[in-house]
């Protein structure tokens, strides 16, 4: 039986995540009982949010105990439990969960899901403008409220004694169903981003070596966030609208576009730090990158010399792979240069061929 804690704030849409990932995963794995532990908690969260924060513990602990009962009724063969570990109302961040109560669930793993902070705006903003709630959120609460909500599920996965995996939930549904029902290793797919965002070849090529890589690992992408066109478009004088196009295409995107966005939250989040001379978003891209990373077994890095630029984002990934011992294995056609001249030191190999490279790691992973 596997038991999983699927962590991560308003505004994700876990509920259609649910849906693909029990479609997805079908008969395979045998039962899978999935509930939105918070619609068993309040049909109208924000009102519920609103209420003494007695009622709310109360109702959390029944909640508890009211899937703890089905579960021992139904008896499935795996167990996908997602939940707020966090609430934001009224520039407020609470939580109701007791860790000692969730370890009568057993879990074997937290999943922290994330998204595109402007999407994550656009979906909170727009069920406002529809269904009334007194809920506003600022772009820059979005991030926030995602590294407390990160924060929150470390914390409870070091006292459960589980591993936290934080995951885009633009990644593929299979790479969900990779990461909870096989014990397939994980990696971290290094590659090119800013350089070669306008070359349409080069994203397709990079796409389907992702999806190529996908049938022998669970993979890390770092292009299901894709947050710095937020700043990029803002510093190049677009103003504060997401369209689809300046987003990196994956096929998990199903966001209305255009987004439009509050200018002065855009110069909010884009304005530099003082001190790091970074922005917000750059900080969270970095961090989260090594945190991928840093939860992986492995690091893929695809052509790290695109087109004769040496990539500063796949060069900082592969020195702190390194650093982190973990096995560096990189992808580098002739077409990029000589090898003799790359700037990596201590990788454990390399490969002239996309054929060459796949079939060493599949070899690996059957061994």
């Amino acid at each position: 039986m596997v038991r999983v804690l699927v962590a991560g704030h308003s505004g994700l849409d876990k509920h259609k995540w649910i849906n693909a990932l029990s479609n997805y995963t079908g008969n395979r794995v045998g039962k899978v009982l999935s509930l939105d532990f918070d619609s068993m908690l309040s049909e109208s969260m924000p009102y519920f949010l609103d209420s003494y924060l007695e009622k709310q513990r109360n109702k959390w602990y029944e909640t508890v105990n009211q899937i703890l009962g089905r579960i021992d009724k139904e008896q499935p063969d795996h167990v996908v439990i997602s939940m707020h570990l966090t609430y934001f109302r009224h520039n407020t961040y609470w939580s109701l969960v007791d860790a000692n109560a969730l370890k009568e669930f057993k879990f074997d793993m937290i999943l922290t899901l994330i998204d595109d902070a402007y999407s994550v705006w656009n979906r909170i903003t727009s069920r406002e403008s529809k269904e009334r709630h007194g809920v506003y959120i600022r772009l820059r609460d979005v991030f926030v409220w995602r590294t407390v909500e990160i924060m929150m599920a470390d914390m409870l996965a070091t006292v459960l004694g589980v591993r936290n995996y934080v995951m885009a939930i633009k990644h593929p549904v299979e790479t969900f169903y990779k990461i909870i029902f096989t014990k397939l290793p994980k990696a971290y797919l290094s590659h090119p981003i800013s350089h070669v965002r306008s070359n349409s070849k080069a994203v397709g090529e990079i796409n389907e070596f992702a999806k190529m890589l996908r049938n022998v690992v669970v993979l890390f992408e770092p292009t299901t966030i894709d947050e710095l066109i937020i700043e990029r478009n803002w510093l190049n004088g677009r103003g504060a609208i997401i369209n689809k196009e300046d987003r990196w295409p994956t096929d998990n995107d199903d966001c209305d576009y255009p987004i439009r966005l509050k200018e002065d939250e855009v110069a909010e989040v884009s304005s530099r730090n003082p001190v790091t001379r970074r922005s917000l978003i750059q900080d969270q891209v970095m961090r989260r990158d090594f945190r991928y990373i840093e939860q992986s077994d492995m690091v893929v890095a695809y052509r790290p010399r695109y087109g004769g630029t040496l990539s500063r984002g796949v060069f900082s990934e592969v020195t702190i792979a390194v650093n982190m011992g973990k096995p560096v294995y990189v992808y580098w056609p002739p077409e990029d240069g000589d090898i003799a001249e790359n700037p990596f030191e201590y990788v454990h190999e390399y490969f002239s061929s996309v054929d060459e490279l796949l079939g060493f790691l599949k070899r690996q992973v059957s061994a």
